[in-house]
């Protein structure tokens, strides 16, 4: 009997029931394909029971191709549908029972053919049977061969590979998106927009698309980001646009990351082999990494088996930086003041991972694993290219590009976190004409990627206005690297290597300009840093704090040096709030008067101005809690693993 003959008779709810109860008796047989009813999900207990015996591919199509093909039918065959109901309402309300069970997500195009959405459905069932895993950039065979395939969850606990190497997927595997398919995520919310990309990237067997879709769905909470997007754009001036990436609770874009990281690590802690495992995450943070760690992570109900400790440099941050890692009243949190600088910092934390003995100890004595949070850790980056590919997307959704239309975009480079996401977001298809590294007075960066030597041999870290990119070794250079040389674990290696002996290494030609084609690199002083917050804001009222000033001087010598037309996204990582100490005295031009001013009085200035963007009013409310504790130590390694002893004993 025909389904709109059989719907007409029995009216929806009975034919709902009827249609139920045919799915529960029906037998799925090996090597067969069944294609499912568009109501078929609406019974949850049969369809929840036909979904276990078999892999449930979701074609997600767009509500106007289903809306033209039901204008071209001469029956009624939508079972839930009244005259007085719009049909739009029902496909909406269609797509929340849709979403409960699926394991593989095709994005279908508009207007798609059937031959174009087959061969999308083969590719992703060879993705499923074949999952491809993650693996060091450093670790190879004696053949050359690739070994440890780690999947998602074991690269989130481990942090950094065994062998040093930090993990990635080989570029071959990168997952790509077509423009039809990236212009069917084009107005959709940012919860929305990460499931999607991070489907492509976690597969379903490491974490099901639904428990994905939760943990996003609680990290991007309007209680948590004050932006109901999570991240905004703003015009500037001319072609210049603001990435907003501090709308989260600790007002930099790392707060971005750490909300769905920190849960995606509960959810790979909570396995049955880990379960009465304790782990410390161990970070080093150069401003900002510090206080979204321990938002993200001090929130988790772990039962006392996760702590959090920080290294941050002494002279290497700004005060409300300190202040809002020092004032995070949690319990399992240990925030370390360290004698140094950044780079001594993160490099103890690498020897720290490295050191067999010691972590042998503390599997022994404590059942306690380390981990890190930072961008080394593969589960903390993923999420940033999710709001690089949302940035491209919110500019072709209110009409200031169309999809394809190139666009550049300048990061503020300190870890090279931010500058690699982005490029992941350019493998998948978001046409980033060029992906512009700021640097501050500690450019190194720019001087490899003009020259293709790396050369950090007598060289010092300078302490500069923008702390969050005083950095001379970032981690993330690393994978970059692998992947421009092809996915080579020789060529990473020797460049450690050669660092290491020699204080330097040297990419040929034809790596550096394979770099040149998706990067340029360039450097701001102090002075010109300063004087691009001033001008701005006296030309716009727009306040930026320091390392997106350092972005908007480079951005802006690239447009002119080049005669640039295109967009230019300048990314705000941090809310200038971040650095009041510096931004105040450049402004009020009394910099002698701001010198020793309390936070608390700086906001209120602030507020005064009425600047854009307002006042964080997160931070505000951290600043007025009392300081917890925190501890001072000099730069000596074995002080810092004594410290972590100590912490470590206080777990259990």
């Amino acid at each position: 009997m025909p389904v709109a003959q059989k719907l007409s008779e029995v009216g929806i709810t009975i034919f709902l029931k009827e249609e139920g109860k045919a799915m529960m008796n029906f037998e799925t047989k090996q090597q067969a394909v069944v294609s499912l009813t568009c109501s078929n999900p609406l019974h949850a207990e049969s369809f929840s029971k036909i979904s276990k015996s078999g892999v449930v591919v979701f074609l997600d199509v767009s509500k106007e191709d289903i809306l033209k093909r039901v204008a071209k039918m001469k029956v009624n065959r939508i079972s839930d549908f009244k005259e007085e109901i719009v049909l739009k309402e029902i496909l909406n309300y269609r797509r929340t029972f849709y979403e409960k069970f699926y394991d593989m997500r095709i994005i279908c195009e508009e207007n798609e053919n059937p031959f174009s959405i087959s061969e999308k459905i083969f590719k992703t069932l060879n993705k499923l049977d074949n999952p491809f895993g993650y693996v060091s950039t450093r670790h190879t065979t004696q053949s050359g061969l690739h070994q440890g395939h780690m999947d998602f969850k074991t690269t989130l606990v481990c942090g950094l590979a065994k062998d040093g190497g930090l993990f990635v997927a080989e570029e071959h595997n990168f997952p790509a998106l077509t423009p039809g398919q990236w212009k069917r995520l084009v107005g959709l919310p940012y919860n929305k927009i990460a499931l999607r990309i991070l489907e492509q990237w976690i597969h379903p067997s490491d974490l099901n698309p639904q428990t994905l879709n939760t943990y996003i769905e609680n990290s991007y909470k309007n209680e948590i980001f004050s932006n109901e997007d999570v991240i905004s754009i703003k015009h500037l001036t001319d072609n210049q646009y603001i990435l907003e990436l501090f709308h989260g609770p600790t007002a930099s874009c790392k707060d971005c990351s750490l909300q769905l990281m920190s849960k995606l690590f509960l959810e790979a802690v909570q396995q049955d082999t880990l379960k009465n495992k304790k782990f410390v995450i161990l970070v080093a943070t150069s401003g900002d990494t510090g206080s979204a760690v321990i938002d993200g992570f001090s929130k988790l109900e772990s039962n006392g088996s996760l702590g959090v400790m920080v290294l941050y440099p002494k002279d290497g941050v700004s005060k409300m930086q300190k202040k809002l890692m020092i004032n995070a009243d949690r319990k399992n949190v240990h925030v370390i003041e360290v004698d140094g600088d950044f780079d001594f910092c993160q490099k103890t934390v690498k020897n720290i991972f490295q050191d067999k003995e010691l972590k042998d100890f503390l599997e022994s004595k404590y059942n306690l694993s380390l981990s890190a949070a930072n961008s080394i850790n593969w589960g903390r980056l993923l999420p940033q290219v999710v709001h690089h590919t949302a940035a491209y997307l919110n500019m072709v959704k209110t009409g200031v590009i169309c999809f394809g239309d190139p666009v550049n975009i300048c990061i503020p480079t300190g870890n090279f976190g931010n500058v690699l996401a982005a490029y992941y977001s350019k493998k998948m298809g978001i046409p980033f004409q060029k992906i512009i590294c700021a640097n501050n007075e500690n450019n190194i960066i720019t001087d490899f990627m003009k020259t293709g030597c790396y050369f950090l041999h007598g060289r010092s870290l300078l302490h500069t206005i923008s702390p969050s990119i005083d950095i001379l070794i970032p981690s993330n250079l690393e994978r970059y690297l692998y992947h421009i040389s092809g996915n080579s674990t020789h060529l990473v290696k020797q460049y450690n290597k050669s660092l290491k002996d020699h204080g330097c290494f040297q990419v040929n030609n034809q790596i550096l300009n394979r770099i040149r084609s998706d990067m340029y690199a360039d450097w701001c002083s102090e002075e010109d840093c300063l004087d691009a917050i001033l001008t701005t804001y006296k030309t716009s009222g727009y306040l930026l704090d320091t390392h997106t000033a350092v972005a908007k001087v480079v951005a802006d010598r690239y447009q002119k040096s080049t005669n640039s037309k295109e967009p230019m996204i300048i990314a705000s990582t941090a809310h200038y709030m971040k650095s009041g100490d510096t931004i105040l005295p450049t402004i009020l031009q009394d910099r002698q008067h701001f010198k020793e001013l309390p936070l608390t009085d700086m906001i209120e200035i602030f507020k005064e101005l009425q600047p854009s963007p307002k006042p964080h009013s997160k931070v505000c409310e951290m600043i007025k809690k009392s300081q917890v504790h925190y501890t001072v130590c000099k730069a000596c390694e074995n002080t810092i693993k004594n410290e972590l002893l100590k912490f470590v004993a206080s777990l259990s």
